[in-house]
């Protein structure tokens, strides 16, 4: 695990989150040699590390990790970060609903490896330029009105997210 800013001198914008070592280490040379700061974890438990020290702006996440997997890993940053931090998968597992349960879990971008450098940067770049979508309003309420307990924020995309409750199964579409 390499918790440090890659060689460019950048502070970490970048997390890239893979067991692969090569994938890790092509990864940050990439975009090290062009001016965006990267730091690296194996799984997520060094990414949990990582987070503890710094928060990028941008979180490139393998799927197939040993432990947690890179969904239940998007889940549960989207539930600690909301939208302030752009989420990007980038994985072998390109085919079936992959793709459609990532979106589902609110990740804001996917890639199936290998994948075009070029096109990883250009997102990269977007997103940094607009930075990851806006906060959610502080008025969206917290608790489901029916029954109380905690709602969480699925479904989202550029034009809103789906307030649900998984206790009663309370829903309700919210604008972006």
């Amino acid at each position: 695990m390499d918790l440090t800013p890659s060689s460019c001198q950048s502070p970490a914008v970048v997390l890239a989150v893979d067991d692969d070592a090569v994938t890790r280490t092509i990864i940050s040379a990439f975009l090290s040699r062009h001016g965006i700061g990267v730091a690296t974890a194996g799984d997520g438990a060094q990414m949990w590390q990582a987070l503890e020290r710094t928060t990028p702006k941008i979180i490139l996440l393998d799927v197939e990790m040993p432990g947690e997997d890179g969904f239940a890993l998007a889940q549960r940053l989207r539930a600690r970060y909301g939208l302030a931090v752009t989420i990007i998968m980038l994985t072998a597992r390109g085919k079936g609903g992959d793709k459609q349960t990532g979106i589902e879990l609110g990740v804001d971008d996917y890639f199936t490896k290998p994948c075009d450098l070029q096109n990883l940067l250009s997102v990269v770049h977007r997103y940094l330029a607009t930075g990851a979508a806006p906060p959610q309003e502080p008025s969206l309420p917290t608790t489901c009105v029916l029954c109380g307990s905690k709602l969480e924020h699925t479904m989202r995309s550029a034009a809103g997210s789906v307030l649900a409750c998984s206790a009663c199964g309370w829903s309700r579409f919210v604008d972006a």
